[in-house]
């Protein structure tokens, strides 16, 4: 543990990761119950929000987007910033439900068939109405095939402007989670001007057209300003303009805080959380994402085809401790190598959801266990074997891995990996023999997750797992419209896992974002709010 809370000081958590279709490239979704509560400050002060307007409120982005068009920029920091500008079609909640946004309504006909009947009332902040062409054309871009959301939309078979109001979309198959992950990408834009940008769309040359709140008013490497939409149609939200500047650490972020040049920013390293209350006012909210973090072992592959290595490995896994190393408490363990948002949204009861981890009790932090499952293995005397990752988290949890592993005889080298070249990797069945990896569920369902980790053509699964079983078990869990067969196929995978052991599971971790003196949330903010945009609705002034 000594060794771990050493590993942990001063990394970056680096969460600014592309949504599910790059797992890692991808930012993270959250669950709904927050840490702290809306209007508290950390010292147990309450502050309470009025009507004033917010003059300018600057918000603290790790990085400045490259571009506000989604589809070539498919991050879920950047986001806070496109959710502003252009609005999505819904807004698919944490607990399962929709709140629509520029579809008033969406009816699912049969399996395969979603309609969208949109507000006749938006209007483009060019002065242009809202039409189905408009939204016709913002899919077909979205699935375009060099875009980052293409393989959001595989399923998608026809989309059809069905009137001047309404988009008909088809897709190839049933799949329960296909709703929800179009709705994360959904940000429509003006059609006409988008297709005339070209290359340049969403770039500080031609910014997107939307129906948001807010339109660009300035853009460059140096940060981004909105300014109000004069066109905007719906309520108007507190900041008269909104401000977007690069913040390198949490460090540099509380010390903008403190000198009143920063009101909102979500934090890099959520070790930090704990020190956010010295400075004067803050208050931090902490929810939980759809994030798993884990180790992966290719089971195609030698010395991980073995079942007794894939245990040793489990056994000398310190869950505990890296947790505490790398997120300081702000994590949970997992549970079943799920987000426990999807278990507890498809479990009949409690009896249920011991019967889905009980299998996963067998394997704990035990080095004698680990020596005793090598002992058994093809590889008694040990073997040496690289391990990759690409984040300060996976680093820490290589090293630890290394130093407990080498008390059996193992020999981990650690390579360090950039991102986007660790993903392309997996397109190429260049596969890591073991590595720490990170998956989020876009949706909290069943069927935005095990297509990740046992879907046996999907890239994403880096430990090469599949069997028959999973396989049938994920059919059902994408396509059946029953939740009890559902949870039955999800008991199918989970106890595979824990029998095989394709992955050790490390953690689920939390989001959380900090507000200055002078600003708080009316609710508690979770991911999926401060990706879609629809965070700046929330927050309020205390002046």
């Amino acid at each position: 543990m000594d060794q771990l809370d050493r590993l942990g000081e001063g990394t970056a958590m680096q969460r600014s990761l592309r949504l599910r279709s790059a797992l890692l490239l991808s930012g993270v979704l959250v669950g709904l119950a927050a840490c702290s509560s809306a209007g508290k400050t950390d010292d147990g002060g309450s502050k309470q929000a009025t009507d004033a307007t917010i003059p300018t409120l600057t918000y603290g982005l790790e990085a400045i987007p490259p571009t506000l068009d989604v589809a070539n920029n498919y991050s879920s920091a950047d986001m806070a910033v496109m959710g502003l500008v252009t609005q999505p079609l819904e807004i698919a909640n944490l607990d399962g439900t929709f709140t629509p946004v520029l579809a008033e309504k969406v009816s699912e006909p049969d399996r395969t068939t979603l309609v969208y009947d949109l507000r006749k009332d938006a209007t483009f902040s060019d002065g242009s109405p809202l039409t189905a062409d408009d939204v016709v054309w913002t899919v077909e871009h979205l699935r375009g095939a060099t875009t980052q959301t293409v393989s959001e939309l595989t399923n998608f078979d026809t989309v059809r402007a069905t009137g001047e109001h309404q988009v008909t979309i088809t897709l190839k198959r049933p799949n329960n989670a296909m709703r929800g992950s179009f709705a994360i990408i959904s940000f429509v834009q003006e059609a006409t001007s988008a297709e005339a940008a070209g290359d340049d769309l969403g770039t500080p040359q031609a910014p997107p057209i939307g129906t948001g709140p807010y339109v660009v008013d300035s853009f460059d490497a140096s940060g981004v300003t909105l300014k109000r939409n004069d066109e905007y149609v719906g309520e108007k939200p507190a900041p008269d303009e909104v401000r977007f500047t690069a913040i390198t650490d949490d460090t540099a972020a509380q010390l903008a805080m403190r000198s009143g040049e920063l009101d909102l920013y979500p934090l890099i390293d959520v070790k930090t959380t704990k020190t956010w209350g010295s400075v004067p006012g803050a208050e931090t909210y902490s929810t939980q994402t759809l994030y798993v973090d884990y180790v992966t072992m290719n089971m195609s592959v030698k010395p991980f085809d073995d079942i007794h290595v894939r245990r040793a490995v489990a056994y000398a896994t310190d869950v505990t401790g890296l947790i505490q190393a790398n997120y300081g408490g702000e994590a949970d363990e997992p549970v079943a190598i799920t987000p426990v948002q999807i278990i507890d949204r498809l479990a009949p009861d409690a009896a249920a959801v011991s019967d889905l981890t009980a299998p996963f009790d067998q394997v704990a932090y035990d080095m004698d266990k680990a020596e005793a499952e090598l002992a058994q293995s093809a590889y008694p005397d040990g073997f040496t074997a690289e391990y990759e990752y690409y984040s300060p988290q996976g680093k820490i949890v290589g090293l630890s891995l290394a130093e407990n592993l080498k008390q059996i005889g193992i020999t981990l080298e650690l390579k360090s990996r950039r991102i986007n070249d660790f993903i392309g990797d997996l397109f190429v069945n260049k596969v890591p023999d073991i590595g720490f990896f990170s998956i989020a569920a876009v949706v909290p369902d069943p069927a935005s997750w095990y297509v990740y980790l046992v879907g046996k053509d999907n890239p994403y699964n880096a430990a090469r797992y599949s069997t028959a079983q999973t396989e049938a078990a994920l059919a059902v869990i994408n396509e059946s419209d029953d939740d009890a067969a559902r949870w039955e196929a999800m008991k199918t995978i989970t106890t595979a896992f824990a029998d095989d052991i394709p992955y050790v599971g490390l953690a689920q971790s939390n989001f959380v974002v900090a507000a200055a003196d002078g600003v708080t949330f009316t609710e508690d903010p979770d991911f999926m709010e401060m990706s879609t945009g629809d965070w700046v609705n929330n927050i309020k002034s205390t002046k």
